[in-house]
């Protein structure tokens, strides 16, 4: 997925206390379990003999895969900004998906700053996750009204997130579904579309599990490929919500 295992988050305080308070806490540690599926299917035009027009030996060729990760994730909250936005830094050790810890600015509502030369170092599944730890992500008003949209443009990529909260568990936590479509322009566009559900703790201010299963559609000049990709993460344990 586009946008787009164990993993131990280092988050720091996303709720009410002072700042001052915040930072002898620092740093707050999440660890998640989560698994990455990704399924591909290529097609690719071939050529007949002279290899540049399409001839009676020409076709397309049908190529498939699948990858799966299970893992580590560590995310260290290294800044608190004043308007509320969070540095943490996040890297992945998984059996077939690992990325070396790089900083990342996420802002009040989510978005993500990355450095340009570090974006291929945070993986897709590191991004859905760090999109849902900004302090806003879930606010009084989006409570209120039961819905809520989230819309960026991140390095080249127009994303669309529409949250319905489809209920609230004994516990206070939200149950949350969400759709989501991201289309990438330029030399190598795409399309995807994701839907899912996030068990949101509000008090807390992180999902306890989040479950997204998208499709990406790559298309090029002789070759197209879809990518359908699943996504499962697990709140193991969290040091904010020890003896909570």
């Amino acid at each position: 997925m586009k946008s787009q295992a164990i993993i131990t988050v280092a988050l720091m305080g996303v709720f009410a206390c002072s700042g001052a308070a915040l930072a002898q806490k620092l740093p707050r540690h999440l660890v998640y379990k989560v698994g990455v599926n990704v399924t591909t299917q290529t097609e690719e035009l071939t050529m007949g003999e002279n290899g540049n027009t399409a001839t009676a030996g020409s076709g397309v060729a049908h190529y498939g895969g699948i990858q799966m990760s299970h893992g580590t994730m560590t995310v260290d909250v290294i800044g608190l900004f004043p308007d509320g936005g969070l540095a943490v830094q996040v890297s992945e050790d998984t059996d077939n998906r690992k990325a070396p810890p790089v900083r990342v600015d996420v802002t009040t509502d989510g978005d993500l700053r990355i450095p340009a030369d570090q974006i291929t170092n945070v993986t897709e599944e590191e991004q859905a996750l760090l999109r849902m730890l900004g302090r806003e992500f879930v606010n009084s008003d989006d409570v209120n009204a039961g819905k809520w949209v989230h819309q960026l443009s991140q390095g080249g990529a127009n994303v669309r997130e529409d949250y319905t909260i489809t209920g609230t568990q004994p516990n206070g936590d939200l149950s949350i579904a969400v759709n989501q479509t991201v289309k990438v322009s330029g030399a190598q566009p795409s399309d995807t579309t994701a839907h899912g559900t996030i068990t949101y703790s509000n008090k807390f201010k992180v999902p306890r599990s989040i479950s997204l299963d998208g499709r990406t559609h790559h298309e090029g000049v002789q070759q197209t490929q879809t990518e359908d990709t699943k996504m499962n993460f697990d709140l193991l344990s969290d040091s904010f919500q020890a003896g909570s």
